[in-house]
């Protein structure tokens, strides 16, 4: 086994990442400025997993063509796992942590060798993504790589288009929540959400995750903690819901 990679030392030093959670995530072509989407695909699509790949061409040169493949696991620790899978697949090759060459991407990045940064996995909260130069002409991803993680970590502004149709329930299926304790999550949108937005979560104090296609939170802190949904759109936010929580000794 690979021993360069250490999943121990990743978990000790993700901080957004555990804190984050992304469900339902698409590309719909807008989100790359200068790269036309030109295909996309689900790969696999399992209770656990589910694999995206996007095609990009850039809009000024036919030659630059880019591959992600965008995977969408159950929780942060699935998604260093499987990063780490990922990574022992390229068996004697050892990549190179993204920060030793100063490129600051997701919980954990690796790129592959050469001058050309054309190689890229990285894991962010749930999601774990590969990105690879495929075109004529070998480029560097890191910039595409960074524009994806920004997706998903930063908080949006309102959409373009001003539509905001709404996020009916958000709430948790118990009346009281314990510390390190899980918690089941509701959340219902309507019909033109749905099928529009993917989602994020986010709170200081606690991660969210998936088990058998249903989401729980697990609060990390006692006291007052607040948990917020954001919607997002191809075009930004569409709508977002916080509910505050109070978390008891168990």
């Amino acid at each position: 086994m690979n021993t360069q990679y250490n999943i121990e030392k990743w978990a000790a030093e993700t901080t957004v990442g555990k804190n984050l959670f992304i469900w339902k995530f698409f590309l719909k072509g807008k989100e790359m400025p200068g790269w036309e989407l030109s295909e996309s695909y689900v790969r696999e699509d399992s209770k656990n997993v589910v694999v995206k790949e996007y095609y990009w061409g850039n809009k000024e040169n036919t030659d630059q063509s880019i591959k992600m493949d965008v995977f969408e696991t159950s929780s942060w620790k699935d998604a260093q796992r499987l990063l780490l899978t990922l990574l022992e697949n390229h068996m004697a090759i050892n990549l190179t942590e993204a920060r030793d060459r100063k490129i600051e991407l997701g919980d954990v990045a690796y790129t592959g060798l050469g001058e050309i940064v054309q190689h890229i996995l990285f894991a962010r909260a749930n999601m774990v993504v590969i990105v690879n130069s495929i075109g004529k002409k070998d480029i560097s991803v890191d910039t595409i790589a960074k524009k994806l993680d920004e997706l998903f970590y930063t908080i949006p502004g309102p959409s373009e288009t001003g539509l905001l149709p709404p996020i009916n329930l958000f709430s948790v299926t118990l009346d009281k929540l314990y510390l390190n304790q899980k918690a089941g999550l509701k959340i219902e949108a309507s019909d033109l959400l749905g099928s529009s937005a993917w989602f994020k979560f986010y709170s200081e104090n606690g991660e969210v995750l998936k088990e058998d296609g249903n989401l729980f939170f697990i609060p990390s802190s006692r006291g007052e903690n607040q948990l917020s949904v954001f919607a997002i759109g191809e075009n930004g936010l569409l709508d977002r819901k916080t509910i505050v929580l109070r978390t008891e000794e168990s």
